[in-house]
């Protein structure tokens, strides 16, 4: 799914300021597409895209349809799909997901670890408990968790940590940025 939109949605630039977008799917949203410069034939291709996620043909992509294009399975997908389900119907449209891969998938690595943060900041306090930390190392690995040798020296570690109180986002960043491998899977869903 994200793997084979990446190049369309990072080789963005080449599209005109103007764009005459003919297929009706697009018009609706004319003005969002020309703001993230996304050409009638890119956007072509991530209909293409869609319409393979898409398995039951609704016009619509359940977080089950997700799963099985992503070949993974992980709360912390859930989460995501969930927060880019803009109308909180439980799916997502095309304009929907055309805006939920541009947003996911142009964040940066830092920009990514405090996406991660914020998505489980549920009390929006600015900071994690070691409890929420550990809760967003094994959600973002899933059922890759259990065999993981730098996730568990990771978790050993922060439970080690002399910081058992609370993270904020800066000593949350400093922990992944010490640990680079613990938010793989989430950079991986960027690929």
């Amino acid at each position: 799914f994200f793997s084979a939109a990446v190049p369309i949605i990072m080789g963005c630039g080449g599209s005109s300021s103007q764009v005459k977008y003919t297929n009706p799917k697009f018009v609706a949203h004319k003005d969002e597409y020309e703001s993230l410069d996304l050409s009638e034939g890119e956007l072509n291709k991530l209909l293409k895209i869609f319409k393979n996620i898409d398995a039951d043909d609704s016009g619509q992509v359940d977080i089950y349809e997700l799963v099985a294009a992503l070949q993974l399975d992980s709360v912390f997908q859930q989460k995501v799909f969930k927060m880019f389900d803009a109308d909180g119907s439980g799916n997502i449209n095309f304009f929907e997901m055309v805006l939920a891969m541009w947003d996911y998938c142009t964040l940066s690595s830092q920009t990514l670890v405090a996406f991660a943060f914020n998505l489980y900041d549920t009390n929006k306090n600015g900071t994690l408990s070691q409890k929420e930390i550990k809760q967003v190392l094994q959600d973002v690995y899933g059922e890759l968790r259990s065999n993981n040798v730098i996730l568990k020296k990771a978790m050993e570690e922060l439970s080690a940590s002399s910081q058992k109180n609370e993270f904020d986002l800066n000593s949350f960043y400093s922990f992944t940025k010490k640990h680079p491998n613990i938010m793989l899977p989430a950079f991986e869903m960027q690929n």
